[in-house]
C-alpha cells in the first residue's frame, strides 16, 4: 500500500516537474552557472552563484560520470531528491511512531 502510494506520488511529481513552468524558476541560471563551474572551476571567484557549493560538487561528479548538464538531468536529480527525502522522512516517522497514519 505504501509502496503504491509512493510510486503514485513520484509519478505525479515527475509529471509536474516535466510539464509545468513555475514563475519563480531559475533553472536556466543554475544550469549556466553549473556549466561554467565545470568548464572553469573556481566557484565564487570565476563563477558567480548565490547558492552554496553542494549542488556544484554534486553535478560536477555527475558530469564526471558522463551525465550531461541538461534540463532533463537536473529535473531527474530533483525528482530523485524529492522522492528520496520524502521516503526517508516517512521511514523515520514510521520508526519513531510505529503509526501508519503518521
Amino acid at each position: 500500500m505504501l509502496v503504491l502510494a509512493s510510486a503514485a506520488l513520484t509519478l505525479a511529481a515527475g509529471l509536474m516537474l516535466f510539464s509545468t513552468f513555475m514563475f519563480y524558476d531559475d533553472e536556466g541560471y543554475v544550469l549556466i552557472s553549473l556549466r561554467n563551474f565545470v568548464a572553469h572551476g573556481h566557484l565564487y571567484g570565476d563563477v558567480y552563484s548565490q547558492y552554496g557549493p553542494f549542488p556544484y560538487v554534486l553535478y560536477y561528479f555527475l558530469h564526471l560520470l558522463g551525465l550531461p548538464l541538461t534540463h532533463v538531468t537536473e529535473r531527474v536529480v530533483t525528482l530523485l531528491a524529492w522522492s528520496g527525502s520524502a521516503t526517508l522522512v516517512a521511514a523515520l516517522t514510521w520508526r519513531v511512531t510505529r503509526n501508519l497514519a503518521a
